[in-house]
């Protein structure tokens, strides 16, 4: 159910998302499974994300990382706080989305997880640019392509060039 939910997310079929992910939670209750309930949590942030429902978003993030860190686990922890940080740039909360971004990239360095790293600089590499510090955004998606380059993920190197050429 939790599959299903992840691939109606990304084919846009929002409801019948929810609908799988609230199936997929139940299971994952029942089962006394809090990975899975935090997995859940963080699909459904990033559909309320993806939807406008911020307020939704910033809650499912805030409890699947609760669980990820009762778990102790990190890359679930920085996916999360991936996922925050885009919600909180989107907002306009850059010192937020900033913090957010700062921790995600913390946790897939202490992981050594490239690509996660790669495409949390990424995007603040967008919010730093956006911003006008073209130092700092030049500098992340710099480092952003390197890190792209090393795990062979080409067109993870191409948004770095684009970036940088915006």
């Amino acid at each position: 159910m939790f599959g299903l939910g992840e691939s109606r997310r990304l084919l846009g079929r929002h409801d019948a998302a929810r609908a799988a992910y609230g199936e997929a939670w139940t299971l994952f209750k029942q089962e006394q499974d809090r990975l899975g309930q935090a997995n859940v949590l963080l699909g459904l942030g990033h559909l309320e994300s993806k939807l406008g429902r911020n307020d939704a978003a910033r809650d499912a993030y805030a409890e699947a990382r609760t669980l990820f860190k009762q778990e102790q686990d990190r890359l679930g922890e920085a996916n999360v706080l991936s996922g925050l940080g885009d919600l909180e740039r989107k907002l306009g909360r850059n010192d937020a989305a900033r913090d957010a971004y700062g921790e995600a990239r913390t946790l897939y360095k202490q992981e050594q997880d490239r690509l996660g790293e790669a495409n949390v600089l990424l995007g603040l590499g967008d919010l730093e640019r956006t911003l006008g510090r073209n130092d700092a955004a030049r500098n992340a998606y710099a480092e952003a392509r390197t890190l792209f380059r090393q795990v062979e993920n080409r067109l993870g190197e191409a948004n770095g060039l684009r970036g940088l050429g915006l």
